[in-house]
């Protein structure tokens, strides 16, 4: 739970990325709902799909 949480509080904090859940909400349920998860995963594809990997190459 605490690193469910950890995950959203960076995100939150150096990409401005919004938690669609808590960390205690993840690890409480069997199976988060996806659409939300998957609207959450889109942001971070969204933020970094135009950036170059550090080594400057694409893999």
């Amino acid at each position: 739970m605490e690193n469910n949480q950890l995950a959203f509080d960076v995100a939150s904090r150096e990409f401005s990325i919004a938690p669609v859940m808590t960390g205690e909400d993840m690890a409480a349920c069997a199976c988060p709902d996806k659409l939300s998860v998957v609207s959450y995963l889109t942001q971070f594809h969204d933020l970094f799909k135009k950036q170059r990997p550090p080594s400057g190459r694409w893999l």
